[in-house]
């Protein structure tokens, strides 16, 4: 049976048996993407348009920071506005 991924925060779960001599680095990128939830920020640019932040399977991804920081600079009838978004999730365990 081949690897599966949790729903929320895609970190891979192996079945019994797999992946012999790989499980060391498998659980440290499990552990990286563990920090990103936890700890990540990333700055996220709407200059060129929306964004929407994926969560890839077993990958650093940029919707899986804990803080997503985006602005976009708004231009209308000669007058500019600085609109800047912060998302924060936090979760208590």
């Amino acid at each position: 049976m081949a690897s599966s991924y949790s729903t929320s925060l895609k970190l891979e779960k192996m079945t019994t048996g797999e992946k012999a001599g790989l499980w060391g680095t498998t659980t440290n990128t499990n552990l990286d993407l563990l920090e990103q939830a936890v700890g990540g920020y990333v700055a996220l640019s709407l200059a060129s348009g929306d964004q929407t932040p994926a969560i890839s399977d077993g990958a650093s991804s940029d919707g899986r920071n804990k803080v997503i920081n985006s602005s976009r600079v708004i231009s209308s009838h000669g007058l500019q506005k600085s609109v800047r978004f912060t998302i924060c999730f936090i979760s208590f365990l």
